[in-house]
This record gives C-alpha cells, structure tokens and sequence, in this order.
C-alpha cells in the first residue's frame, strides 16, 4: 500500500525543498502541486511504501529542518500524512459497528446511519471517517489505558483538569478524557478534513460546551492545561514535541505515544532533554508510551 505524505510551504522553499531530494538515491516518488487560491504556498506530494514510512519521515524532516534554517524562514515547512502505516481498520466495517471496550471502562460505539447511539458516561461514539482514533490501534489503546489509571490515581486526580489533545485525530482521547472527569478539553489537528470529523465527534457525544476542537498546530494553543496527549508518528514528535512543556502547567503531564518501541530510548532522551521526566513507559504490540511531567531539576537551572 502506497502512502501519501505532503509537505506544505512558502513557493520558492517548497522547489528548492524538491530539488534538494531529488538528488538523493533513497528519496520516494513525488510531484509538486501549486496553490490556485493561494500562489504564495506549494506542495510537495510524496507517495511511499507503508513500510519505509517512518523512517522516510524522519529522513525528510532532518532536511526540511536544514533548509529552514540556511533560508531563515519566518514560516515553517508543515507535515500532512494520509492512510498511515498503522491506520486503523475502516469504522464502517461488520466487524466494528457492534460496540467494544478497549479499556474496562469506555465502550465505544462506532457511528453508522443506522446505528441507535446510545449516550452516556460510559460510551464514546466514534464516527471515524478521514481520521485516526476509533480504539483498535495500540497507541490509542495505550493512551486510553494511562487515561483510566489517571482516574483511579489517589496522587493526582482527573476531575476539574483542563486537557489537550494534540494530533486528535477523531477526538477520542478528548472525548474520553471528559467522560472520565476532565473539565474541559481541547483538540487539535493540522489536517482540516479531520478537524471536522473530530467536531463532529463532539457533537455525537454531545460535548461541544467542554470540547473545542481547532484546526491549525501549537499556534492555536492558547493556554497552559494539565494534561496533553501526543499520540503522533515519531517524526512529527521530533519536530514540534520540543513545544509540549511551554503548553504544560508547572504540575502538568504528558502521555506520549505514536512511536515504536525499539525508539523507546530516542524519545524519552529528547523529551527528557526537552525538560520532562519519565513517571513510568509501557508498551503493546511493538508500541511504546511514556507518561511524563516536568523535570523540577531543569526548571532550576
């Protein structure tokens, strides 16, 4: 299965970008395509092999970080990805539409137009069309699992905190994240389409006065919150992840997946050089969580 990976930026970067990984022997297929309302912005569309896909990721935003800073940009180069590696099964299929609990205490209903949703603390109601996050997948799994024992924690309680979920795909974890207590949350995603199946989420769940869902990055994060979930491919974790302690109250946390657990040791040493600290990791299936909070050590330095 081909991926499909595209890289939005000024114009004259954008070409200089291609020319710049056309040279290189290991560079995927790609074409460039220009911005009819917009000719100021370009694309690049790469087109890759399911199994080279993080690592192509990683590779491309090595040089796409190289060219922003010998070109001085004021606008960063922006990351879109679509049908992941590890994108979850289709929501509309058999299989999915009888509701199931990835976690002793959510059930998820996925949507359908024949579907009777029904509503209540328990149940999360997932339309998952144009996006990540129905509950099957073990980064999603991970985090709903850190979430529960969030709840059933003595030291540090769920109820009244303010939560972000960044990289929100569906706005399952937001979701979630108020069905179990939070106060309020917000989600994020840079992918349009799926900002507006998360709204949509939202709206099923009958949340819209806890959650606000926006479309954008970290410039539409407007507050500090006391839990952030970034459940995002290893590359995009590399290149904005550095931004999640700006955005986290002084007693705040982190959940962490999205990555493989052979790159357990890599993430935890830029988080933790980010200034996090490791409360404790697991893992399931060959992907990896960390669950982090401030490092109070670094904060004194």
């Amino acid at each position: 299965m081909k991926i499909e990976i595209a890289i939005e930026g000024p114009r004259d970067a954008i070409q200089e970008l291609l020319q710049k990984i056309k040279r290189l022997t290991w560079a995927p297929e790609s074409h460039l395509e220009e911005k009819e309302e917009n000719r100021e912005k370009a694309t690049i569309i790469f087109l890759e092999k399911e199994e080279d896909l993080d690592e192509t990721l990683l590779r491309l935003s090595r040089i796409v970080v190289g060219l922003e800073k010998s070109l001085s940009l004021e606008n960063r180069f922006e990351f879109r990805t679509r049908n992941l590696a590890y994108s979850e099964p289709d929501g509309s299929s058999e299989r999915l539409r009888k509701p199931f609990n990835p976690i002793p205490s959510i059930k998820i209903q996925t949507w359908h137009p024949s579907s009777q949703p029904t509503l209540d603390r328990d149940t999360v109601i997932i339309d998952p069309r144009h996006a990540f996050g129905v509950g099957t997948h073990p980064t999603t799994r991970l985090c709903l699992e850190c979430l529960e024992k969030i709840a059933e924690s003595q030291d540090w309680d769920l109820e009244g905190l303010e939560v972000l979920d960044f990289g929100c795909g569906t706005g399952l974890l937001a979701i979630a994240a108020v069905k179990m207590g939070a106060e309020r949350a917000i989600g994020i995603d840079n992918v349009e389409e799926t900002a507006r199946t998360a709204r949509r989420n939202v709206e099923l769940n009958e949340l819209s006065e806890k959650i606000t869902i926006k479309w954008g990055g970290w410039d539409q994060v407007h507050q500090r919150v006391d839990l952030i979930f970034a459940n995002l491919v290893a590359s995009a974790l590399l290149r904005s992840g550095g931004e999640i302690p700006r955005y986290l109250r002084k007693d705040g946390r982190v959940v962490i997946s999205g990555f493989s657990q052979n790159q357990m040791g890599e993430m935890e040493s830029f988080f933790s050089a980010s200034g996090l600290k490791t409360i404790h990791q697991s893992t399931l299936d060959g992907w990896g969580l960390l669950f982090m909070e401030h490092d109070s050590r670094m904060q004194r330095k």
